[in-house]
């Protein structure tokens, strides 16, 4: 990840994005995922590449 700002980490409702200082590396909890395409959006720099699965494979919400 070339990104200094790392707007994903504090952008995803899900928490799916994680910085660690140490490791200089990104954790990414694909399963905590909503879909929302917040990440895609707010991310400047283009890093995220993402597009919404296909008919009926992405999230199923029970209640809503």
């Amino acid at each position: 990840m070339r990104c200094s700002e790392k707007c994903c980490t504090y952008i995803c409702p899900a928490n799916v994005y994680e910085w660690n200082d140490e490791k200089c590396l990104m954790t990414i909890r694909y399963e905590n995922c909503l879909e929302c395409g917040a990440c895609k959006i707010a991310c400047d720099k283009q890093n995220i590449i993402w597009r919404y699965p296909s008919s009926e494979y992405g999230v199923k919400f029970k209640n809503g």
